[in-house]
């Protein structure tokens, strides 16, 4: 598990660099920051979110970081009751792995574990989900699909990383291409 998490660390630090967005939007960012937060969250531009896919043998870890506006439609901490109730639904469908990643059914994957968190910091919130997904035929899987744009309207593309242990790669998927082809990562 801690090779997964190095890996995953690498290749979005690999990514990143010279190739960070701006924060493309209009609000103030002069506000006291949320002293709760423990880990500083990254520029992002509205729109674009990040899928980050490690296969290690027979496990396959999917991590998603999405910009707030994406999710729910605002940055702001929610304080309204309407906007409560946003975020509640929002953690609950990013909760469940397969209400964001469908496997192709002949890997035979089961889930090891699925979290959902929102971080903030000053006047900004990014939802972060992982998903565990433990596969005794892995090699079978041929397709991927993703599930993100059907859930969340505002998210306009991802930057997909994938790392395995026969390569690594990047990739955009947006609404109108959003399965991923991983015969050759597998």
């Amino acid at each position: 598990m801690k090779y997964l998490i190095l890996l995953t660390f690498l290749i979005s630090t690999i990514c990143h660099s010279g190739n960070h967005k701006n924060h493309d939007h209009d609000h103030d960012h002069n506000h006291k920051e949320d002293t709760d937060m423990k880990k500083s969250l990254k520029a992002h531009q509205h729109g674009v979110g990040i899928l980050n896919i490690v296969k290690e043998k027979d496990t396959l870890v999917f991590e998603f970081e999405l910009p707030g506006y994406d999710v729910v439609g605002f940055e702001y901490k929610a304080k309204k009751k309407d906007d409560i109730k946003k975020v509640k639904k929002a953690i609950n469908i990013l909760s469940d792995y397969r209400n964001m990643i469908e496997i192709d059914s002949s890997g035979k994957c089961k889930e090891k574990l699925s979290k959902a968190d929102l971080l903030a910091e000053g006047n900004h919130t990014e939802f972060r989900s992982s998903y565990e997904i433990v596969c005794s035929n892995i090699s079978k899987i041929k397709k991927i699909k993703i599930n993100y744009f059907e859930n969340f309207k505002n998210g306009e593309k991802l930057e997909v990383k994938i790392v395995s242990e026969e390569k690594s790669s990047s990739l955009e998927l947006d609404s109108r291409k959003s399965i991923l082809e991983i015969e050759d990562y597998f």
